[in-house]
Order: C-alpha cells, then structure tokens, then sequence
C-alpha cells in the first residue's frame, strides 16, 4: 500500500471488475478475514505475554527472592517477541490465501 498523491492510494489488489490504472475504484476485503488477522498479529501476542508476566509474578518469588519483577518482565517480553516471530515466520494466517486478498469492487469514475 502506498500514498502517492493526497486523496489517492495504491493497492495490489484483484481486479474482478476490469479497471484500467487511473480509474477510482472501490476495493474490499472481509471484515471477518481482517479481524482475524489483526488478532493473529497483534492481540494474540499481547495476551500470551501478559499471561507469562502474571504467572511469573506469581511463581517467580518462591523460586527467586529478589528482583523476580524484572525477570518477570523480561520472560514477557522474550515470549512476545517469539510469538510475534512465530506469526510472522509460519505466516500462520496464509492458510486460505484469497481469503485476504483486497479485491476492486466497482469502477468509481474513468
């Protein structure tokens, strides 16, 4: 995606509708499909670190007597950059590819 003139944007996206480069368009894509992307990308990572920053909180001073917060902290941020790194690397969304494909709708204007 990228801005090349204010008002205007380019996307890869399929051309069902049989556009012509310099025609305004309207493009898609599920919001269902977006959803779960953002979720794959943002949210689940985000809950799997705080989870391991709780826990550690509360196993890690029986283990540790000092400075568990800190350990903690750097458990949760490790386990969020993998999960972050798994996404990114399985491409685990990818599943069904044109799921997620921007499709151009309508002409707009010629």
């Amino acid at each position: 995606m990228q801005n090349d003139v204010e008002g205007f944007m380019q996307v890869l996206a399929e051309n069902q509708v049989g556009a012509k480069l310099g025609d305004k368009v309207r493009f898609t894509m599920p919001d269902a499909n977006f959803v779960m992307v953002s979720m794959l990308f943002y949210i689940a990572p985000l809950v799997i670190g705080l989870i391991v920053l709780f826990f550690g909180l509360k196993i890690l001073p029986m283990v540790f007597a000092k400075k568990y917060e800190v350990i903690s902290a750097i458990l949760a941020i490790m386990t969020f950059a993998v999960s972050i790194y798994v996404v990114n690397k399985k491409k685990l969304f990818k599943q069904d590819k044109d799921a997620y494909k921007v499709v151009i709708t309508e002409i707009l204007d010629k």
